[in-house]
């Protein structure tokens, strides 16, 4: 399930940052019921089926004026979101203040043949005790093809799917006190309905709930 999530800036302290990844999921975190954000904040590895964009400002780079931002997930775990959020007048993300406007479900994924969406994903490889980006292409088609595949087979639903990535850039983020590395790119897919749908609405690639991962179609 996706959403877009509109508000106004009430008070914005730090007027030099607009970077908000880390305070984004520490809002969603917050508003959620105490046995699934504690399941997040668990280091054992399980698949998080949950993604969020950037914040947009209007007007851009303004400490006032109004902000806009995407979820996408699960759809137990966006209604239990939108539950609570929707009862706060106010809600904190880092230095800024929102007072929450609209919330508004966004349509689902149309059929097609072949799809392009545009986003930035992340797959990793351990490599000398270091977590990499992982730079061979086709093998980042190849895991992102697996990793779909297995988000959709959690979700009860099956079928296959295959990736291109399109003018692949390597993308670096703030994230909490290090950084993040992921390839910024445009994404051609084919594949079943199930498995296409299945990362739309719930994030691509790993560590999606980093901010990582949402896809907007590129119509």
């Amino acid at each position: 399930m996706r959403i877009k999530i509109q508000g106004d800036i009430v008070e914005k302290t730090n007027l030099e940052k607009w970077n908000y990844t880390h305070g984004i999921y520490s809002m969603i975190m917050n508003h959620l019921p105490h046995k699934t954000a504690e399941k997040f904040h668990k280091k054992h590895k399980f698949i998080r089926l949950l993604t969020f964009s950037d914040i947009y400002f209007t007007p851009l780079y303004s400490n006032q004026g109004t902000i806009h931002f995407y979820v996408a997930g699960e759809d137990s775990l966006i209604y239990e979101f939108v539950e609570a959020v929707s009862k706060s007048i106010l809600v904190r993300i880092e230095d800024m203040v929102v007072a929450i406007r609209k919330i508004i479900p966004l349509s689902s994924l149309t059929k097609k043949e072949k799809y392009l969406f545009k986003s930035k994903v992340i797959i990793n490889i351990s490599r000398n005790g270091k977590t990499l980006l992982l730079d061979d292409i086709p093998e980042v088609e190849e895991r992102l093809r697996k990793n779909a595949i297995h988000k959709a087979n959690l979700l009860g639903k099956d079928g296959d799917i295959k990736f291109q990535l399109i003018n692949p850039v390597k993308n670096v983020e703030q994230y909490k006190n290090g950084h993040i590395f992921s390839w910024k790119c445009k994404l051609e897919v084919q594949g079943d309905y199930d498995v296409v749908s299945t990362i739309y609405e719930v994030g691509c690639g790993e560590n999606t709930a980093t901010g990582h991962g949402f896809l907007f179609e590129v119509l």
